[in-house]
């Protein structure tokens, strides 16, 4: 836009502001009498407005800043692009706002002290049903606020956001991480019933995949003979990344390949992609085989396919593409060091003793990282497949 002239002019025994806005459009602004200030107070005055119509178009056109109803209404229906997760975050994120500041509130009212406001009301569980709110998740609500109210920024609405990003980022919680070995994942595959069910685990643990990405994964996408998989990050299906297919999940596609019914387009056809579903399930098959959960169950699992290829001696950038994330979130967020990975380290002269096709330093393995992380195992499942010393 080009910089806009405000000039003065006499209106009687008023002084007047005029200017031509972006669009074509005469303004005025009253500027007071002339008894009240001289010519030169009158210019000075001008020169004020003319700065502030130049920072913002949205005054110069005399327009009204619009509501917060208004905008978070606008914003979500102009966000396509988001995720099902990322949408359902950014949407909870609109109601905080319209809950804390009401509706017809203007947002250019909103300053950072209000801003800091609503971050502490956050942190203090006003709204969650939990009242136990971690920094990590009031973090990350703050960036979606700030994300929120950047575009108003971008579009010339406000000059300044409210709600200024955390100093630190969300930080990674060693308490939750819990390498899912391959004995394990084999274990809860093995006691899955349907093929389905067991493809969904192997893409998780095998494929390194988020939860939601498993369900998007279509027969098409597979390239049965290089032996890779197209992972598609959103609905529109252009973010794509390709993963490897290793046997062990090669085996469980052909598997289900065989039986998969003419014009079935998705692998996983037929399952809820309910997390909280998907969660009840996944913890009768634990209870069932009478092994312990954890905690961000699927999440854990893709973190021990990107551990796996960090002791395999993948080169990390090649690991961060099959991933779909960067190197630098890898590092920070998914690389940890499995105990077996430290006893290769410490006890190079103990070799694996064989246990009926396992071996004991991996079942002892379960064991201790259980035991290292405040979980209660139930080994009466896991007796009869180990010896003691």
């Amino acid at each position: 836009m080009n910089r806009i002239t405000v000039n003065v002019h006499s209106n009687g025994d008023y002084w007047q502001a005029q200017w031509v806005d972006d669009t074509g459009v005469k303004r005025k602004r009253g500027l007071g009498s002339k008894k009240q200030r001289n010519e030169r107070q009158a210019k000075a005055l001008a020169r004020e407005i003319e700065a502030e119509i130049n920072a913002n178009t949205r005054k110069a056109r005399g327009e009204v800043t619009p509501t917060l109803g208004d905008f978070v209404r606008r914003y979500l229906s102009q966000r396509p692009d988001l995720g099902d997760a990322t949408m359902k975050l950014h949407d909870h994120a609109c109601r905080m706002l319209v809950k804390f500041f009401n509706a017809e509130r203007r947002i250019d009212q909103i300053s950072r002290a209000d801003g800091a406001d609503l971050r502490v009301a956050i942190s203090a569980g006003a709204f969650s049903p939990r009242r136990d709110v971690s920094e990590n998740t009031t973090r990350k609500h703050c960036r979606t606020l700030h994300a929120i109210f950047q575009t108003a920024i971008d579009e010339k609405i406000i000059d300044d956001n409210p709600f200024a990003l955390p100093r630190r980022q969300t930080q990674p919680n060693p308490a939750r991480w819990f390498y899912v070995s391959m004995d394990l994942t084999a274990l809860l595959i093995g006691g899955c019933t349907d093929i389905k069910r067991r493809v969904m685990l192997g893409l998780w643990r095998y494929g390194g995949m988020r939860q939601q990405e498993a369900f998007r994964v279509e027969w098409g996408d597979i390239d049965w003979n290089e032996d890779v998989m197209n992972i598609y990050g959103d609905t529109k299906r252009k973010k794509v990344r390709q993963v490897p297919i290793m046997p062990e999940l090669g085996e469980l596609l052909r598997e289900a390949f065989t039986i998969a019914e003419d014009g079935e387009k998705r692998i996983l056809t037929g399952i809820s992609r309910d997390a909280k579903n998907l969660r009840r399930w996944f913890d009768s098959i634990c209870k069932k085989l009478e092994v312990p959960t954890w905690h961000d169950w699927c999440q854990v699992m893709r973190k021990s396919r990107a551990s796996d290829y960090a002791t395999a001696g993948i080169d990390i950038n090649a690991a961060a593409k099959w991933q779909g994330d960067s190197i630098a979130v890898m590092q920070q967020y998914y690389l940890q060091v499995p105990r077996e990975t430290v006893q290769r380290v410490t006890r190079p002269q103990n070799r694996p003793q064989t246990v009926q096709g396992e071996t004991l330093v991996e079942r002892k393995s379960l064991s201790n990282q259980v035991t290292g992380l405040g979980l209660e195992p139930r080994t009466s499942g896991l007796k009869g497949r180990c010896s003691t010393d």
